[in-house]
């Protein structure tokens, strides 16, 4: 299946997106806590249906790729999300990711094997425990280099091209994955195949994602009309998602309509008058498991008592390192925001 075919079939419209983080001027204080936020969440994982991550590494996967035992290592120019070129000799063997999302695609395809270490963010998948960590914000280069990675695979939500000077001036290749939304995460998933020779696992891993968001779409084509509802990070500061976030997209795959979709900042803190005027029939939001969001959000906006999402208690958790990354499982993610948004939808639904 050819990429932007199989992204062209969708029942929703996936569009390339700008990254959320990389926004205007008049935005970057609440961006720097935003992206502190995505990176220091840690919860507990849950019952992904996506392909289980590879228990093998450093092999490829079919006699012939790249890295088998009848095929020669060779040299090969890819171009980067950045628009780099890198010459890598392929196979690569050890890899080192800046970003948990990055983390999440390699074990996929090539399995945490084929790592040297993992981000001190990590928190998936569990085989990734017994790998060293170490710092990315900012980035501990001394650590890195003790690793002595083959390539360092970053992402442009989180990571700085300056990262990638300082790294290839330790004689460490640096290629950059999109981190913008479900597109760039396929394109990423297919690159880390051709880089490792895992082509055949990079497609079945892409095919798999593709069918569970198809599954979940179907679904909620049924809904007659979508409930307009908010992405908030906290229950306190109202951080949400401006207009080229890829959240969007996830929360219209579950069947909800995002209220911020429009907003005019890209990172936006959101007013009490705002709130008051969309009247969101919905919250989502990564809310802590041990507190009542409800009265939290009470507590911290008491003029939100009449908001219909939090009159009615249509509060929505979904855990934090499934959507507040554009990773593999952000479309669990949608499951679970569909789940408990559109009950009535998943009766009979294992």
């Amino acid at each position: 299946m050819k990429l932007m075919g199989a992204l062209s079939s969708l029942p929703m419209t996936i569009t390339r997106h700008s990254l959320l983080l990389a926004s205007c001027p008049s935005s970057v204080g609440n961006i720097c806590c935003i992206l502190l936020v995505l990176l220091v969440f840690a919860v507990s994982g849950t019952g992904c249906q996506i392909p289980a991550p590879e228990d093998t590494a450093r092999t490829a996967d079919r006699p012939g790729d790249a890295g088998s035992s009848g095929a020669m290592a060779r040299d090969t120019t890819i171009t980067d999300a950045l628009g780099r070129e890198v010459t890598l000799n392929i196979p690569v063997m050890g890899l080192a990711p800046l970003a948990p999302s990055v983390t999440e695609m390699i074990a996929l395809v090539s399995g945490t094997g084929a790592m040297v270490g993992a981000t001190d963010a990590d928190t998936w998948p569990p085989g990734a425990d017994h790998l060293p960590r170490y710092q990315v914000l900012p980035v501990d280069f001394e650590k890195l280099a003790e690793l002595e990675p083959d390539l360092v695979l970053a992402s442009t939500q989180v990571n700085s091209p300056r990262d990638a000077r300082a790294l290839e001036a330790l004689g460490i290749p640096v290629v950059f994955l999109g981190g913008s939304d479900l597109d760039d995460v396929l394109l990423g998933l297919q690159l880390i195949g051709d880089v490792t020779g895992r082509k055949h696992r990079a497609r079945v891993v892409v095919d798999s994602l593709l069918q569970r968001l198809h599954e979940l779409t179907d679904l909620t084509q049924g809904v007659d009309v979508r409930p307009q509802a908010v992405f908030l990070i906290s229950t306190g500061t109202p951080w949400s998602f401006g207009p080229e976030s890829y959240m969007h997209d996830v929360m219209a795959w579950a069947g909800l309509e995002s209220i911020t979709r429009s907003f005019p900042n890209e990172a936006p803190v959101l007013s009490d008058e705002f709130i008051l005027e969309r009247a969101p029939e919905v919250i989502v939001g990564p809310f802590d498991t041990d507190t009542d969001a409800r009265q939290a959000l009470l507590e911290a906006h008491p003029l939100w008592r009449n908001v219909p999402a939090v009159r009615d208690d249509r509060i929505v958790r979904v855990p934090a390192d499934l959507v507040l990354r554009p990773g593999p499982r952000m479309i669990e993610g949608a499951w679970i925001m569909a789940r408990r948004a559109h009950p009535q939808l998943f009766r009979e639904t294992p």
